[in-house]
């Protein structure tokens, strides 16, 4: 019962630090810093690199809203996860993630989905 408890207390922020270290590695990318002699639009496209920027401050605004406890941060986590992750395995070239930052996606959806089976839990505990 305790570590449900423990879990159900700090796994949110956890997750919340995860996807913005994620984001703020995405904009790192986008922005071209890793890259000195190549913009990062001529690299990927100028298509990819709005859907991809697009992704990022949806990132960025969902993991400040699951750090403050707000009920649209990990809704909207959900949703650009799971879209960009059809995307990319739809096979969309405008989508690049390399294999960490896949797996990093995929643990961040599989932890907001346990987060709210424990809140789900908590919630009909509560109401007996």
């Amino acid at each position: 019962m305790r570590i449900k408890t423990l879990l159900y207390k700090y796994l949110m922020p956890l997750l919340a630090i995860i996807a913005l270290f994620l984001a703020l590695h995405d904009a790192y990318s986008l922005l071209g810093i890793n890259s000195v002699y190549i913009s990062p639009i001529d690299q990927i496209g100028v298509i990819s690199f709005i859907v991809m920027g697009v992704f990022t401050v949806f990132r960025l605004f969902s993991a400040v809203g699951m750090w403050i406890g707000a009920g649209w941060g990990a809704p909207l986590l959900i949703i650009v996860t799971v879209i960009e992750l059809v995307l990319f395995v739809g096979g969309n070239s405008h989508i690049n993630i390399q294999g960490i930052g896949l797996g990093i996606r995929v643990f961040l959806l599989l932890g907001i989905i346990f987060w709210f089976l424990l809140h789900y839990q908590k919630t009909k505990e509560e109401e007996t």
